[in-house]
């Protein structure tokens, strides 16, 4: 089998390479998670060149949602929205338990309940770090919502050039928000940049198949890529008053935070064969291929379970580590906080299973 075929299932919707990348992907989150929450090089601008692991998630979204047989619109709702929101939901009220338990907040607790469940505009909890990751769900929504008809346009002009379009059609709508050319203001502003920013890496997705041929000229190109939007990101930073961070670049999505994502997903995806031999290597040890099947398998309960974990590892006396050098100390916590996170995926993944619940009665 050839380096192009590697990992790729007899199955007419089943990539075994998209599983590896889901599993890279969740783990690189937990390492970032590492970097920001337990504020392990304070200050470092580089640290913010490694924002990788969402966008990377949404492209597997739209590609495995693209492999997946179609389903009548309402249908595919019903099952995208119930498969995040359940889990979410039980999530919230763990976290609104928690909160209740440690504090006497001041807050209507049907305040915060509303807020949660319906807004998805997480009430501040105690401690706050449970709701970080939590940004993530209203958006996942939102590209959900569109990505039918994503779906539809990319499958139409599947032999023309048109089916590039989207992305045209998506960095312009991102400069034009961020120009405020488009009357936005507060939420709506946010979430429409988030929106058309992650619906490009969504959209992306549906090229996965093509795009893993790996063709000579597909690598040739996907390095021109990585220098112009190197470019974009340089002169943006130097000549037009951009903030050298990623982070700040993220929330919400800028046209060179965009940029930026695109390079670093073509540098992922010249290597990407290097990535799953390596994966697939590290996987003859059995502890760690039993944990990256939690990170695979359970991606979302680990993507809203693992502050838990971050909570338990925010409360190891610094002290222990004083006088170590902060790499021995990083390198120490980011191996605790991915070994407990597939635990908790493992732990928690019967809360998938609530959105296997019919709504229709029987």
């Amino acid at each position: 089998m050839n380096a192009t075929q590697e990992g790729v299932t007899k199955s007419k919707f089943r990539d075994e390479r998209l599983d590896t990348f889901r599993g890279f992907a969740m783990i690189w989150v937990v390492f970032n998670h590492c970097l920001f929450w337990m504020g392990f090089f304070h200050g470092s601008i580089f640290k913010t060149y490694l924002l990788i692991g969402t966008q990377l998630f949404f492209v597997i979204a739209g590609a495995s949602n693209g492999m997946a047989s179609k389903k009548p619109l309402l249908k595919f709702y019903l099952i995208r929205f119930k498969r995040i929101l359940f889990p979410y939901w039980f999530y919230a009220a763990l976290c609104l338990i928690i909160t209740f338990l440690v504090s006497s907040p001041s807050t209507d607790i049907s305040e915060a309940i509303a807020n949660w469940f319906l807004y998805f505009n997480p009430w501040p909890c105690k401690p706050n770090i449970l709701m970080w990751a939590l940004w993530f769900v209203p958006v996942y929504l939102l590209v959900m919502a569109i990505f039918p008809f994503l779906r539809s346009y990319y499958e139409h002009f599947l032999t023309s050039l048109l089916r590039f379009a989207p992305f045209v059609i998506f960095a312009t709508l991102l400069v034009l928000l961020q120009c405020k050319i488009i009357p936005f203001s507060g939420n709506m502003m946010h979430f429409s940049k988030q929106l058309v920013s992650y619906g490009f890496f969504t959209y992306l997705g549906l090229f996965f198949t093509s795009f893993m041929q790996l063709k000579k000229y597909q690598i040739r190109n996907a390095i021109l890529i990585v220098l112009s939007c190197a470019a974009i990101v340089v002169v943006s930073i130097l000549f037009f008053d951009v903030s050298p961070s990623m982070q700040k670049n993220k929330f919400p999505s800028t046209f060179i935070f965009l940029a930026f994502s695109v390079g670093l997903l073509c540098i992922l995806y010249i290597f990407s064969n290097y990535i799953i031999r390596a994966v697939n290597f590290c996987k003859r040890n059995s502890v760690f291929a039993w944990m990256y099947a939690q990170y695979t398998k359970h991606g979302l309960t680990i993507f809203l379970f693992h502050p838990l974990v971050f909570l338990l590892l925010i409360k190891i006396p610094r002290s222990i580590f004083e006088g170590y050098n902060e790499w021995l100390v990083f390198t120490i916590i980011t191996i605790l906080a991915i070994t407990l996170s597939s635990c908790v995926g493992y732990l928690f993944a019967w809360v998938e299973k609530l959105a296997q619940i019919s709504l229709r009665k029987k």
